[in-house]
């Protein structure tokens, strides 16, 4: 069966069960088990933001969120894993020759890596193809990708080369025989997302095997292709806290209806500290969830009616998703203390829930330098120069 020919939220919804079966295990192995990436690769999952050329299902926003959001709610690292999976979308941005090549080799191909530029990279003498060095952490879901990129800065002679004013910057997707995978990922959080430091040394790469996604347009003409990577990242990352935090309510609903305290004669869902801290965060997710469909749906009527989203839009879009998150983080931390000592225990999916949003929450998506950013842009100030725009 085709990625096309399938409905993701009803395969992910099916599939929910089998997620949660295998957390205990990606967790202990620290990457997703085969088993489990494959059942996601034949229900399309790991094609949602893939072009249609190439096999995909170029999900709109509206669609792709709650894919993203019922996988994760399922397990974190399942879902944080089927996101960036998902980061196929980027070969949207290559020559379409190589990125039919691509989807020959591997249908519906599994992406990992980083467009962050820590490589280098200099052409071979006859110009073909760019010989690339570098390692790049973070790289999750890297143990089953089919295809891996890694930004990298173009050299001549082992220097710079400099474009108005800022050295040129490349992004190269290497098949997985070119890549070394270093096991750094012991980690508190996300441990299953496999998320460890990959490497290439000397990598041959063909020219049309590389693009430029930070100012580049895209090759293909669907809407989703119209906006940049990043704001494709926010809408990938949009699902996951929304997914998280759902389960975080779950199981503290689920526990306070049959715990009791030492010494209280009715359960938890009984002592009013718990049942409106439940309301309080069943409606801070709703409105949460609502903000982000909101300003997603609104982006997607931009750019679907032909028009260019202006950067207070994408500043939106960007706002909406780490306001999401911050709204999970609270949600879970507060859930967590809500159940007592009995979410202490690693078998805790409380306790998970935790750690594997905190986890997420560090992702330079969500810093400090990017909040500023995407303030910047949202009252047209000046942005300094970055790899990304908002």
């Amino acid at each position: 069966m085709t990625a096309t020919a399938l409905r993701p939220l009803t395969a992910a919804t099916a599939l929910a069960g089998a997620v949660t079966a295998f957390a205990a295990r990606a967790e202990t192995e620290r990457t997703l088990p085969a088993e489990l990436v494959e059942r996601l690769r034949e229900a399309g999952l790991f094609a949602l933001g893939l072009p249609r050329a190439l096999g995909g299902l170029e999900s709109p926003p509206g669609e792709l969120i709650p894919v993203i959001e019922a996988v994760s709610r399922a397990d974190a690292s399942a879902g944080w894993s089927v996101l960036i999976g998902n980061t196929s979308a980027f070969l949207a941005w290559l020559d379409p020759a190589a990125a039919r090549a691509i989807v020959d080799r591997t249908p519906s191909p599994v992406l990992a890596g980083s467009m962050a530029p820590l490589g280098t990279g200099e052409l071979v003498e006859d110009g073909t193809a760019y010989r690339v060095t570098g390692r790049w952490p973070f790289s999750s879901g890297c143990r089953h990708a089919d295809v891996l990129m890694g930004g990298f800065v173009v050299t001549e002679g082992g220097r710079p080369v400099i474009r108005d004013g800022r050295p040129l910057m490349r992004v190269g997707f290497f098949l997985p025989d070119q890549v070394t995978v270093h096991d750094t990922w012991h980690v508190a959080g996300l441990s299953g997302s496999g998320s460890h430091d990959v490497a290439v040394t000397e990598a041959v790469v063909p020219v049309g095997r590389t693009a430029v996604p930070y100012s580049e347009p895209s090759h293909h003409p669907g809407p989703l292709y119209r906006l940049s990577p990043y704001n494709v990242l926010m809408v990938l990352f949009a699902g996951f806290p929304l997914g998280v935090a759902a389960r975080a309510l779950d199981e503290l609903t689920v526990l306070a209806t049959g715990k009791q305290r030492v010494g209280a004669r009715e359960t938890l869902l009984a002592d009013p500290l718990v049942n409106t801290d439940l309301v309080a965060a069943t409606a801070a997710l709703n409105a949460a969830r609502a903000g982000v469909h909101a300003v997603a749906d609104e982006v997607w009527r931009t750019v679907e009616s032909g028009r260019e989203l202006t950067p207070r839009l994408r500043a939106e879009l960007a706002a909406a998703t780490i306001h999401a998150f911050d709204v999970g983080r609270d949600i879970v931390s507060r859930a967590f203390r809500q159940a007592g000592a009995s979410a202490l225990f690693d078998d805790s999916p409380l306790q998970r829930c935790l750690r594997d949003l905190h986890a997420a929450g560090q992702h330079i998506a969500f810093s400090a330098d990017s909040r500023e950013r995407l303030a910047r842009t949202w009252f047209g100030l000046p942005v300094p120069p970055a790899i990304f725009q908002v």
